[in-house]
């Protein structure tokens, strides 16, 4: 799946977006603490988004994201790519 480009007008930060990489960020250390079974995929999920590029993070946080880009397309996304320009291109940065 392809998130089309759109205008990156919004200004308000989006509270599930953000709500969203806090957790994926937590998600993460509990993986690496080994406080969750690998088993548990939503964390697994979750985990990954802690590594977005960080201008793909700041514009999540800023409320510049495009528009197409939510937490519920972000989360549902079957994998995201670790390399940035790719991440960029997938969701709709470039």
């Amino acid at each position: 799946m392809v998130i089309a480009a759109a205008k990156t007008d919004i200004r308000a930060p989006d509270p599930r977006l953000v709500a969203l990489i806090a957790k994926a960020h937590r998600a993460r250390e509990h993986l690496f603490a080994s406080a969750v079974s690998r088993g548990d995929r939503h964390a697994e999920r979750l985990a990954r988004l802690a590594y977005l590029a960080p201008d793909i993070t700041s514009a999540i946080l800023d409320g510049t994201q495009p528009r197409a880009l939510t937490s519920r397309e972000l989360l549902k996304m079957p994998a995201l790519p670790l390399a940035w320009p790719d991440q960029r291109k997938l969701l709709g940065f470039s």
